[in-house]
């Protein structure tokens, strides 16, 4: 099944590349040439009419010399005259040196090439993703097996050893019926068209071909698979499903196989245009075992390059076009289905659905002023998971709050942009209020309260740390969900204004719909919806819970209906604040796979916010580290884990046991997160005080600096002196200066 995000990429990259419509177009008519040949060919392709043969295509003539003899006086006389020889309307692309209609051969020679460049593909692709994921998932002497017998096949030339295979075995055809002509649709056609009758019942098949090429290409796809299988293997899910005793084969047709299946297909469109260049230089050198070939009629025109270069150009012309038209359609598949986008990560080339720039949150408090958050940027792209990690205290719930303005009082944003990629918003929003908006984006910081309001739920949505407490005791749970989706479909009935989401819904109408069904703020669809949504998110029999209350939920069912809860405005951006914290650890793991799959289903970015390194590695595709407020290491999740460079990102990845290696001793971070009071904070790194590689530089105020050693990611961005220069330990502070 493809996924909304997969289309969404798919969608998004066709309508920016004018090659892959072209692309397209090529692929389509081909396919549907070599489907409809019967109907669309002039001529029998394979009848001879040597009166007519080297007839010029339309637009064109060619001379000949012609002989001719005469007895004068008693004697023999020959005289040489040029002919011209002019063009056919009955063969509007020329005829060949058996009179036989190129067009026609042209079209039909297109089943040849289409049939051998996907059924050989096919057979390629299955005989080595089967090689690859075995060896790949199995490793040791059996990977060493298989791809030593690779690296064999590997060394020698594709077209010398297919050669090679064809003498060995022959050049065995099959005969395929003609499904149009067998059930009698062709002739009544072509007669209503004005065209001849008695096309072929059947075309031929060139079976060796097809076995030849599938096996001289399955290298490709092994080596593919057997990567994809190497790094799929090590995936926790895939752990998991081998310690509940799931067999082998299983793992692999479950877990390994559909996750590879992104880079299998952009190789099989790549290999389908080889296949048909390979195919075409078989048939050139007589090796296909049918004369209804592009290859084929290429080798019968070369002969014929002078005098009529036709018979040989229609062909080329039809492989090239079809190998540029496969091509591009691959180079499509590709940018689209890109591992980046679906699977490991979206493609540093995805669009940000949200920049937050600066942003700055600060307490006002009788101690005096804490500054929760502290000059924070990041971005979240398109159908990502960014997470923010850090220990508490560090400022993670709060950036949440600050993204939807829900900083309450003594806090205050103070500083700061938060934009949000609407191109209708801002379009709404350009004249009015022109500082808000920059193309497609939006700051929603600048706008009016009620924009603001009204973009939570259909922009953003909110998953909280406690579900009990997040629901109200007193109103059943469906009641609440129904009352979160009425909001949203009021809204939308009356976009950007603010009384559309109670339409005059006061003292009256609360009293009213006491005591009258019928004049309930909540409508019936708004129920059914939440009914819906209830047994969206995985809650069994779903009417009767709706009706329930939140102390009668389990805890993990309550976290469900808060999710069911926030999908009501079906959010471009969630945001998952400790969204299992309250959890244990099983219900943890199912919270985190609802959430993935809707992830996924819904076509939302998620801003997952955690202490967890486990689940930031399991769920999210880049990452931020913070500590005492500020974003102190941002980039890839490979980046981050792989290579962490600010000492307090390698401080919290050496606390966490290595399961696979239990013997090293863990580093924890000594002392603890510093006060925020502004009057204590100073002008400096924030963990100087806790860091063993502190400086003396590190006592001034430090700007993000790029990683030195980004491996996947350009946007790995560091706020420590590390990531400019080694370190000195002539330069280390003592520990009285670190307090200092």
């Amino acid at each position: 099944m493809i996924s909304p995000r997969t289309l969404r990429n798919l969608r998004k990259e066709l309508r920016s590349s004018a090659l892959a419509k072209i692309g397209i177009v090529l692929v389509l008519a081909m396919i549907l040439i070599a489907a409809f040949a019967p109907f669309i060919a002039l001529h029998n392709p394979t009848n001879q009419n040597l009166d007519e043969n080297n007839l010029p295509p339309m637009g064109f003539s060619r001379t000949t010399e012609e002989t001719t003899s005469e007895m004068v006086n008693g004697s023999l006389e020959l005289t040489n005259e040029t002919v011209y020889v002019n063009a056919s309307a009955s063969h509007p692309m020329g005829t060949n040196s058996l009179g036989q209609d190129v067009y026609s051969r042209a079209v039909y020679g297109a089943r040849t090439s289409m049939m051998v460049g996907v059924l050989g593909t096919l057979l390629a692709a299955v005989l080595g993703v089967s090689v690859g994921l075995v060896a790949g998932f199995y490793r040791g002497r059996v990977d060493d097996a298989l791809m030593r017998f690779a690296d064999v096949s590997l060394a020698f030339p594709s077209l010398v050893l297919a050669i090679a295979l064809i003498g060995l075995w022959g050049r065995a055809a099959v005969d395929v019926p003609d499904p149009f002509v067998v059930l009698g649709l062709v002739d009544p056609v072509r007669s209503a068209l004005g065209l001849p009758t008695g096309m072929p019942d059947s075309f031929v098949l060139p079976g060796t071909v097809i076995v030849v090429v599938g096996l001289v290409n399955w290298v490709w796809f092994a080596r593919i698979a057997r990567g994809e299988a190497l790094s799929i293997r090590e995936e926790e899910y895939v752990k998991a499903a081998r310690a509940l005793g799931a067999s082998d084969a299983r793992i692999i047709g479950r877990h390994v196989l559909p996750n590879a299946t992104t880079p299998i297909l952009v190789l099989a469109t790549i290999q389908v245009a080889a296949i048909i260049l390979l195919e075409s230089s078989l048939s050139f050198l007589g090796f296909s075992g049918t004369t209804l070939s592009w290859g084929f009629d290429i080798s019968q025109g070369r002969a014929y390059l002078s005098t009529a270069w036709w018979i040989a150009t229609v062909p080329g012309l039809a492989i090239v076009l079809a190998v540029i038209g496969v091509n591009l359609v691959g180079d499509w598949l590709r940018d689209a289905l890109d591992p980046g986008i679906e699977g490991e990560g979206v493609s540093e080339m995805a669009d940000e659905i949200l920049k937050v720039r600066n942003l700055t949150t600060r307490f006002f408090t009788e101690e005096g002023q804490v500054n929760a958050v502290e000059h924070v940027d990041f971005d979240v792209r398109d159908g990502e998971v960014f997470g923010i990690v850090g220990e508490s205290g560090s400022g993670k719930s709060v950036t949440a709050l600050s993204l939807i303005d829900l900083v309450e009082t003594p806090g205050r944003i103070t500083e700061g942009e938060v934009w949000y990629r609407d191109a209708d918003l801002a379009e709404e929003h350009r004249d009015s209020h022109p500082e808000a908006v920059d193309g497609d984006y939006v700051d929603v910081r600048q706008l009016p309260e009620a924009t603001r309001r009204w973009l939570r739920g259909p922009a953003f949505a909110t998953i909280f740390q406690d579900p009990m407490s997040s629901l109200n005791p007193s109103i059943t749970v469906g009641e609440q969900i129904a009352e979160a989706v009425e909001v949203q479909r009021r809204a939308r009935a009356n976009p950007r204004r603010t009384r559309s989401r109670t339409q005059g819904y006061g003292l009256g109408r609360l009293i009213a719909g006491a005591v009258l069904p019928s004049q309930s703020y909540v409508s019936e669809e708004s129920e059914e919806r939440a009914v819906e949504l209830l047994e969206r998110v995985g809650i069994p029999d779903p009417e009767q819970r709706a009706e329930e209350y939140p102390h009668e939920f389990s805890g993990g069912m309550l976290q469900r209906a808060m999710v069911a809860q926030a999908l009501a405005g079906e959010p471009d951006v969630l945001i998952a604040d400790e969204p299992t914290t309250a959890l244990d650890v099983t219900i943890q793991a199912q919270i985190l796979n609802l959430l993935t799959e809707l992830q996924e289903e819904e076509d939302m970015s998620v801003v997952l916010i955690t202490h967890n390194l486990g689940v930031i590695a399991r769920m999210c595709q880049r990452v931020g580290v913070m500590y005492a407020g500020e974003v102190v290491e941002r980039g890839s999740l490979e980046d981050v884990f792989e290579n962490p460079v600010h000492p307090y990102t390698e401080g919290l990845l050496g606390s966490i046991p290595d399961i696979e290696d239990p013997a090293p001793r863990l580093s924890p971070i000594e002392g603890n997160v510093p006060s925020l009071l502004d009057a204590e904070m100073g002008e400096k790194c924030y963990f100087a005080d806790r860091c063993p590689k502190a400086m003396t530089s590190c006592l001034t105020d430090i700007e993000e600096h790029e990683a030195p050693a980004a491996t996947d990611d350009t946007d790995h961005l560091v706020r420590c002196i590390l990531a400019d220069r080694e370190y000195d330990e002539s330069e280390a502070l003592g520990s009285a200066a670190k307090q200092g």
